[in-house]
């Protein structure tokens, strides 16, 4: 079984970029072989009445506000 690092823990649903990209090296050094980003990169639809996670969930869009370069950039750290 890989030893895994998962956003959710340090972060809740509350990660970006720029937070999920300085941990990406401490989980490294840490000896993690596998990171999980979870819960948070994902959108919420301004015209919910239920925008919080229950309403993101699922909808698969990555937040430009918090992943502006979507993705990739995470990927390749």
């Amino acid at each position: 079984m890989p030893v895994q690092f998962n956003t959710w823990y340090a972060c809740d649903e509350d990660v970006d970029e720029a937070r999920v990209l300085a941990l990406v090296p401490q989980a490294a050094a840490l000896g993690c072989e596998v990171f999980v980003l979870d819960a948070g990169w994902y959108t919420t639809h301004a015209w919910s009445p239920l925008s919080n996670w229950h309403a993101r969930a699922g909808d698969w869009l990555v937040d430009p506000a918090r992943f502006p370069h979507g993705l990739g950039r995470v990927a390749e750290a």
